[in-house]
């Protein structure tokens, strides 16, 4: 899959163009590539900012992780059933009946034999 905000693809289309004389291609490339260029002033207005609160330049990036914690008020027993997505003061549902689950096989395949 090609990114079409890639800014290098566009720079180098643009030289492409250029290149081979076709003026009205070049310049449709040359309009992307400037689009998609970093503002360099925004930059350096946004960076102090950026120094002090790590997590937003880190949600800045194109790509970034993200850590798992647990939420405040998680009950850790109840962590290992739905992957810890109810608190103490919301347990798990209660497993429904045997009846409602359904039964097995036996591994012979249930035919009788000859």
């Amino acid at each position: 899959v090609i990114d079409p905000e890639d800014l290098q693809a566009h720079y180098n289309l643009m030289l492409c163009w250029q290149g081979l004389g076709d003026a009205r291609r070049a310049a449709a490339e040359q309009a992307l590539y400037e689009r998609f260029k970093a503002d360099e002033s925004s930059q350096f207005i946004t960076g102090p900012y950026r120094q002090l609160h790590p997590e937003d330049n880190n949600e800045r990036q194109q790509i970034h992780e993200h850590e798992s914690s647990a939420r405040a008020g998680v009950n850790p027993a109840l962590a290992h059933q739905a992957g810890g997505r109810y608190s103490a003061g919301n347990p798990a549902p209660p497993r429904p009946p045997a009846s409602y689950l359904p039964r097995r096989r036996s591994a012979g395949g249930g035919g009788g034999s000859r």
